[in-house]
Parts: structure tokens; sequence; C-alpha cells
């Protein structure tokens, strides 16, 4: 008698602590699904669009100027890249947007066409998709 009871504990208290883990395997299992997908919208520059409709439009690039990054010493691996002011319109209304262009998606010249995603909710949250060929 004595063994069946002990083992009889035994079994409720393990289906208990093993409903307990389960819960917290799936709690676990969710936050790291959680965590990839926001690292992996943050790395593709779509975490600010995020939840919202988008649209597209075409721009024009109204400024541009050299920028210098890598390391300054010297050392030869100093390159640059360009930093590019826009312009696009919705709806009748004029914004602006900035950006780092570089061989993705090519060298802007003042004047070039680009293609434009925008929120739909905030029509001032943009990011350049491409260099709009003429």
């Amino acid at each position: 008698m004595g063994k069946t009871n002990k083992y009889q504990r035994w079994k409720a208290d393990y289906q208990a602590r093993y409903k307990k883990e389960k819960r917290i395997y799936l709690w676990k299992t969710c936050l790291t699904v959680l965590i990839v997908v926001l690292i992996y919208f943050w790395y593709t520059g779509q975490l600010k669009f995020f939840a919202q409709p988008t649209s597209y439009t075409t721009g024009v690039v109204t400024k541009t100027r050299p920028w210098r990054t890598g390391p300054h010493a010297g050392s030869g691996f100093t390159f640059y890249i360009q930093l590019a002011n826009y312009t696009y319109s919705v709806d009748g209304i004029d914004y602006e947007g900035s950006l780092f262009s570089d061989r993705a998606i090519g060298r802007l010249h003042e004047g070039d066409s680009v293609k434009v995603k925008y929120s739909e909710f905030f029509n001032s949250i943009s990011e350049v998709i491409e260099l709009v060929k003429k």
C-alpha cells in the first residue's frame, strides 16, 4: 500500500509540474519568436511600418552630399556614401526625407526620381525603395 500511495503522490506532483513547465515553455517560445521578428523588422528597416498600411509614390532627390564612413586614420578602409534629401507629395502635401545611399540604390544626383514607400497613417514616415529609371 505504501508504494502505491507514494506512486500516486509522485504522479499527481509530476502532472502538475509538467503542466506548469509546459506553460513556461510556451511563454518562452512565444517571447523568443517575438524577439526574432522584431530584430528582423529592425534589421530590414521595416519596423517603422509595422502594422501600418503602406503605399508607394515617386519622389525627387533635392540635395546630395558625400558622407565619409569607416576608420578615418588613413588605414585604407575609408569609403564614401551619399547623404541624399528627397521630397515626395501625398494628397497635395509635400514631405521631406533623407537617406544614406549605398550600392543597393546606386549613386543619386539632384533631380533623380526615386520610388518612395510611405505609411498611410503617418505620411511623414517614408523610405526610398529604388531609383526610378528614366
